[in-house]
């Protein structure tokens, strides 16, 4: 019976278990009731006003629950700078 890691080294699930988002600084930003509005990702050491940021959007119902995620410029790319996010157009 094979189990299911067959195929799979140490080294190869260690490598898996990280995300794009743990070799990337984050940034934060939240709303008045506290929750988290804004997240920012660039790579380290990257200035928040130069235009490599990936920023999301979160928005929420009115129960205070995410309800959608959007992205700065309608894309999911590293092309916005952080200290603009409240001016991006999100979609």
């Amino acid at each position: 019976m094979k189990s299911s890691h067959d195929g799979f080294t140490k080294e190869k699930m260690v490598e898996n278990s990280f995300s794009a988002g743990d070799l990337l600084s984050s940034r934060y930003d939240y709303d008045q009731s506290g929750n988290i509005q804004y997240i920012g990702y660039a790579s380290p050491g990257s200035a928040t006003g130069d235009s490599v940021w990936m920023i999301k959007k979160i928005e929420y119902d009115d129960q205070g629950r995410p309800s959608a995620i959007l992205f700065a410029g309608g894309q999911s790319e590293f092309a916005s700078a952080w200290d603009g996010r409240a001016h991006h157009t999100y979609s």
